[in-house]
């Protein structure tokens, strides 16, 4: 009897010896996943890759080592490729025309390779001192000091059996000074410049992933041939904004879809038809099509979540 006291008196020391771990894991925080304002372009681009008629591919990834960079400089530079990054990027696309394999996959879809690096230079640029700025009207100035920036670039191209599609240049300027970032993309077209909350950057290897996003954003685009602006500049200037229009949508009744894209496209500048607002017939169709077509997007007629948050973000046009 008093050995079996014993040994429950020591089960049960072991019971409350684990408990302790046990709350510890029931009582962790969740972990979030790494999100940017380019996690939703990415969705956004997707879900519209999901509605065209092109056929499906799959992606491989290949880093390259960048030996550019003196070994003089290398506490001051960082040089490497980011396939981890890259294959998030196209997984968070959620569609299946797109599906990110290994290099040495083969599938009977058709391949389109990425390829690439960035260098990161920690060292901020520009001259320091004391100076002013000053505006007046529109031509700004300054004297003294220039803005001075920690620059992340990055070069990477996608190529089909083995030939060059598309080559970039894309890259995060992050001001020593003020809260606005720059993400600078070259894409051999028109490119982008857009604009940023430098407080949501969160520091350097944000930023590199910014960059790797928004490549899986305009290689993708060019691979679909749907225009990737529309998606980087909505997700990017209204996140928040993007990501509660698609909840709005998926909540509606279909009936109350189609009145709210109806209103969404005549505030744009996309007039419907006369018919009554809760349906959607060919005149909706239509203007659908219209507003696809200018920005390059698809023209299936048909609305989604993702159009409708395109069309809920998007700010009205200038008067002329």
């Amino acid at each position: 009897m008093r050995g079996l006291t014993v040994a429950l008196l020591m089960s049960a020391a072991g019971v409350a010896h684990a408990d302790p771990q046990a709350a510890m894991l029931r009582d962790a925080p969740a972990v979030s996943p790494v999100l940017t304002e380019h996690s939703a372009g990415l969705r956004c681009l997707g879900g519209l890759i999901e509605q065209s008629q092109q056929t499906p591919v799959s992606v491989s990834v290949r880093d390259i080592d960048d030996t550019t960079v003196p070994v003089l400089n290398e506490e001051r530079r960082l040089s490497m490729g980011g396939s981890f990054v890259l294959h998030t990027a196209i997984s968070r696309m959620e569609t299946s025309k797109v599906q990110g394999v290994l290099d040495d996959t083969r599938t009977g879809q058709r391949q389109l390779t990425l390829s690439g690096a960035w260098t990161q230079d920690d060292l901020f640029t520009g001259e320091k001192g004391i100076g002013i700025r000053f505006r007046s009207g529109n031509f700004s100035g300054g004297l003294g000091r220039r803005t001075a920036y920690d620059f992340v670039a990055g070069d990477f191209a996608s190529s089909v059996n083995g030939r060059i599609r598309l080559s970039t240049a894309v890259g995060v300027a992050l001001p020593r000074r003020g809260n606005e970032a720059f993400l600078v993309i070259d894409d051999g077209a028109d490119g982008a410049n857009v604009g940023f909350d430098k407080r949501r950057v969160q520091g350097v290897q944000m930023a590199q992933r910014r960059i790797l996003e928004a490549v899986a954003l305009v290689h993708l685009s060019d691979y679909f041939q749907i225009d990737y602006r529309p998606c980087l500049q909505a997700t990017n200037a209204t996140p928040e904004a993007f990501a509660g229009a698609i909840r709005r949508y998926e909540r509606m009744p279909p009936a109350e879809r189609h009145a709210a894209v109806r209103t969404e496209l005549a505030r744009v500048g996309f007039q419907t038809s006369t018919s009554p607002p809760r349906t959607w017939d060919s005149g909706s169709a239509t203007a659908l099509m219209s507003f696809q077509s200018a920005h390059k997007l698809p023209p299936t007629g048909r609305h989604s979540p993702i159009l409708f948050a395109l069309l809920s973000t998007m700010a009205m046009p200038k008067k002329t």
